[in-house]
């Protein structure tokens, strides 16, 4: 699983600031806001990957932590152990059950222009615009409390985006894709526990494990 579609879980905080709605574009507006006010942020999350093929549903579930500008902490605990860090310089990829560590660079996330509004570089509604009915559906996400959203240009393995905004912490996030696959995450439990710290998003790597360095490879 690429770490795109990792990341694009992260980042979105809601605040409700009361009154009445003031439309697609207002809805989306405010979330915007509430992210660029946002610092830091943890929580547990759980992830339902559907693929159509194979029309099979896999959750993933675990913790995630978040800090400014775009440190993540992604440690998936069930059904398998794995930890996605993402650094100031580069990206640690720890699988403990193979034994090893991949170094990525950095650069590979900031590129991303689809995720460039989570890195705090480009606005969220530069990138998307939203929509009246949904193009594309799960029967796991649906109902009331949904914002859709597309790209207003065409990008690469995402064609629209489902944003379900709760008290605090975004309650869930959906993925579509041009392939008829889509990941759904709900986040719960918001900032239970200690706050994420700098400390956080370094990973140290333990002696005797096996590294695949993709740093070199991209200078």
């Amino acid at each position: 699983m690429g770490i795109t579609l990792r990341l694009l879980a992260l980042g979105l905080v809601w605040t409700s600031c009361g009154g009445a709605t003031t439309g697609l574009a207002g809805e989306l507006e405010k979330l915007e806001a509430a992210l660029a006010k946002t610092s830091s942020f943890s929580a547990h999350f759980i992830q339902k990957t559907y693929n159509p093929l194979r029309d099979k549903t896999v959750v993933l579930s675990g913790r995630l932590s978040w800090m400014r500008p775009g440190l993540v902490r992604f440690e998936y605990q069930e059904p398998d152990p794995l930890l996605v860090v993402v650094g100031k310089r580069q990206v640690w990829i720890y699988d403990p059950i193979l034994e090893n560590v991949t170094l990525e660079p950095k650069a590979e996330v900031d590129r991303l222009e689809a995720l460039s509004f989570f890195f705090g570089t480009t606005r969220l509604t530069d990138l998307y615009e939203p929509l009246s009915k949904p193009q594309h559906t799960s029967p796991l996400a649906q109902g009331a409390g949904w914002i859709y959203l597309k790209p207003k240009k065409p990008t690469p393995g995402l064609v629209e985006l489902h944003l379900q905004p709760g008290l605090g912490l975004l309650r869930g996030f959906l993925v579509f894709d041009d392939q008829g696959n889509w990941r759904l995450f709900e986040l719960e439990q918001p900032n239970q526990g200690p706050a994420p710290k700098a400390e956080d998003f370094e990973f140290k790597i333990p002696e005797g494990m096996e590294v695949i360095d993709k740093l070199t490879v991209a200078h």
